[in-house]
């Protein structure tokens, strides 16, 4: 690993760890432990109120991704950032990740109403409870996303 990113991972590890409730994690092997520690990819949920009961069991924020199906800037994220392995070993274990397509009516609308995107993509940074702590609006490659995110949470 690369000393700027071992020191990024440290530091954002440790506001996140100091922001954050605690988190709960179980005792199993050391293979997955280390597998849970650091994943490379991204396990997305596609229901907030299911996130959100997530978050509370888990004891992390929430993610959430607001898009629609005409965004290319929401694709571009998709396909650059969140599919990106050091974001999901960056950030990974400490938010509950959800996508919400804003389009849709029966999950996008109270989303809308609730937390009034501003353009897209609109990413939300939740408490368990679903207070907003933050967001992100517009289109962010890995390393500047990873930053943006670690700013809102040290808030």
């Amino acid at each position: 690993m690369k000393p700027v990113k071992l020191v990024l991972l440290s530091v954002l590890t440790l506001i996140l760890t100091c922001s954050l409730p605690p988190l709960t994690i179980a005792k199993s092997s050391p293979k997955a432990a280390s597998a849970a520690a650091a994943p490379t990819s991204l396990s997305w949920c596609n229901d907030l109120h299911a996130g959100l009961n997530m978050a509370r069991s888990a004891r992390r924020w929430v993610l959430l991704d607001c898009f629609t199906d005409s965004c290319h800037w929401c694709k571009k994220l998709d396909a650059d950032t969140f599919s990106d392995p050091n974001v999901a070993r960056t950030l990974g274990n400490y938010f509950v990740w959800v996508k919400c397509n804003t389009d849709d009516p029966s999950t996008g609308q109270w989303v809308k109403d609730r937390y009034s995107p501003q353009g897209y993509p609109c990413i939300l940074i939740l408490d368990p409870a679903g207070t907003e702590k933050g967001r992100l609006l517009g289109y962010y490659p890995p390393a500047v996303f990873v930053n943006k995110v670690a700013q809102i949470v040290r808030k």
